[in-house]
């Protein structure tokens, strides 16, 4: 498997997932299991019906198998459709302005991640997902690997907005998002006034 990427997997484009796999970037295997991306047997042409089909299964595996960050999280709270975006923090996160107030808000579905200065994952979806399970690659002598991924997702469209590494054995068990997107409101401010001008 090949390193970090930028963006949800199930997002990229299958012709390069299928030039990935010829390039021998990554196997034939990740190609469905990280990318949601199905091959025919010689792992040469792109079944395009059953790769929408693993991708939309996928998404709804996501939201099934991940809890919400915070217990009182509002499910399914939108922004009303005539918010205007002012600035893009994200591949997939807005920030948005409506009767002057500035909230973060998904790029794809527009589902409401809270004020723009807050921290977006405290709206999110998240799961815990095995290393060895996710990469296939424990430690030698039948160990286990000490770090799990910490998947966030939008709880409208199921997009993975961020992976955290977590040390489970350090951290005691507490839980905390890290805060990766902080814009200062002066900078949300200017930022809308040069949409208005713009």
């Amino acid at each position: 498997m090949v390193g970090s990427g930028y963006g949800d997997p199930l997002d990229r484009d299958p012709e390069l997932v299928l030039q990935d796999v010829l390039d021998r970037a990554i196997s034939f295997k990740h190609a469905r299991k990280i990318y949601g991306v199905v091959l025919n047997a010689a792992g040469r042409a792109i079944d395009t019906a059953a790769t929408d089909e693993l991708r939309k299964t996928m998404r709804a595996d996501r939201l099934r198998s991940a809890k919400p960050v915070s217990a009182g999280r509002q499910a399914g709270k939108l922004p009303l459709s005539n918010a205007r975006v002012v600035m893009r923090i994200h591949e997939s996160l807005d920030i948005i302005e409506h009767q002057g107030e500035f909230s973060i808000a998904c790029h794809k579905c527009s589902q409401d991640f809270g004020p723009a200065t807050g921290n977006y994952k405290r709206e999110a979806m998240y799961r815990v997902v095995e290393k060895d399970e996710l990469t296939e690659l424990p430690p030698p002598g039948g160990r286990r690997s000490m770090a799990n991924y910490i998947e966030y997702y939008c709880p409208g469209c199921a997009t993975l907005l961020d992976v955290e590494t977590s040390c489970p054995t350090f951290e005691n068990g507490k839980f905390e998002p890290i805060w990766d997107i902080q814009i200062a409101g002066n900078a949300i401010r200017k930022a809308a006034t040069l949409a208005s001008d713009g």
